[in-house]
């Protein structure tokens, strides 16, 4: 039997988890936007580990309350950690879109990631392929402007993480859907903390 991509996503990650991962997202967008006003001058800044910050957290809530497989993992340089979320022999990771294109921008980790995908990074997007034989890692990309997010989208990048396989749009959900989640004051004020760490270290 043969099965498109499509279908192998929807196998691993499903209608349901598809849309809470919207809500996920959007909410992270719109708490982001809200906290980085007390950044001050530097809320731009704040707001993009803001934003990191919480669509990490949240995605690794939603798998976990749909009983998911969830692993916390250290990026190359051992200096952050995200969550992967795992099903039918697929792994996913969520990433910020770099402005230039479909990809986020280059990092050591990224690159382990793509290169679970070399069984299919001469294949194009709507190839037919052996259900049992295909696995991989996808991207959950996200981007959109202060608290509304405006692309979301599953991209299954090359072997060399420089184009993609395949790509699919995700429903965007708006910062006026979704209400703003409560989040204990302890992750919070460690966001807080974690943010201006950052902007300490990229200000020197």
């Amino acid at each position: 039997m043969s099965i498109k991509y499509s279908e192998q996503l929807l196998g691993a990650f499903d209608t349901s988890f598809r849309q809470e991962l919207s809500k996920s997202v959007a909410r992270a967008y719109l708490l982001s936007h809200q906290g980085s006003k007390e950044f001050s001058s530097f809320w731009r800044q704040a707001q993009s580990y803001l934003r990191w910050f919480y669509v990490d957290a949240f995605i690794e809530k939603t798998a976990r309350t749909l009983n998911m497989d969830v692993s916390i993992e250290p990026n190359a340089a051992k200096n952050c950690v995200h969550p992967t979320i795992r099903s039918n022999n697929w792994s996913l990771t969520a990433h910020h879109l770099e402005k230039k294109g479909p990809l986020p921008r280059q990092a050591k980790y990224r690159s382990i990631y793509s290169a679970l995908n070399y069984d299919m990074f001469d294949d194009i997007s709507n190839r037919e392929v052996e259900s049992e034989e295909l696995s991989g890692h996808v991207y959950l990309m996200h981007d959109g402007i202060d608290q509304s997010l405006s692309i979301l989208n599953f991209t299954v990048p090359n072997v060399n993480n420089d184009g993609i396989i395949y790509t699919e749009g995700l429903e965007v959900i708006s910062s006026h859907e979704v209400e703003a989640e409560k989040v204990d004051d302890e992750l919070d004020n460690k966001f807080k903390i974690l943010v201006e760490q950052q902007i300490r270290q990229n200000s020197k």
